[in-house]
């Protein structure tokens, strides 16, 4: 964060305090920052939208100067099945969803095969 800082994109870096910014306490993480102020950016004024886009490619070059250390995987089973597994078994969708019923692993497998080939939604049935 204090890299995004030092390059003047408009961000708040934690505190250090003990010489940390990453904090432990009773198995949580955290970090503290100091309260800042803030508005929505207005989205309609072209030297907005421009100032965004410097702030975008300056964050785009900090990013650019070290390989990430931690990367998690962007897969369909990370954000596909792994979720909906869970939403069906803690009871949060019923099994009667339309897209799980009694076709799961099939449902499961035709996702995947399908953000593989960059069409996330499924193709529309054909016309009888």
């Amino acid at each position: 964060m204090s890299e995004l800082v030092e390059a003047e994109v408009p961000a708040v870096a934690p505190l250090v305090i003990r010489e940390q910014t990453l904090h432990r306490y009773e198995g949580f993480r955290f970090a503290v920052f100091e309260r800042r102020g803030g508005r929505a950016p207005e989205l309609s004024d072209r030297t907005v939208l421009e100032r965004i886009g410097r702030f975008l490619g300056r964050l785009h070059a900090v990013g650019a100067r070290a390989a990430y250390r931690i990367s998690p995987a962007l897969d369909v089973e990370a954000f596909g099945v792994e979720p909906s597994t869970y939403l069906l078994d803690a009871g949060w969708i019923g099994r009667t969803w339309p897209r799980c019923t009694g076709r799961r692993a099939r449902c499961d497998r035709g996702g995947a095969a399908r953000l593989r080939a960059g069409r996330p939604d499924p193709a529309p049935a054909p016309s009888r």
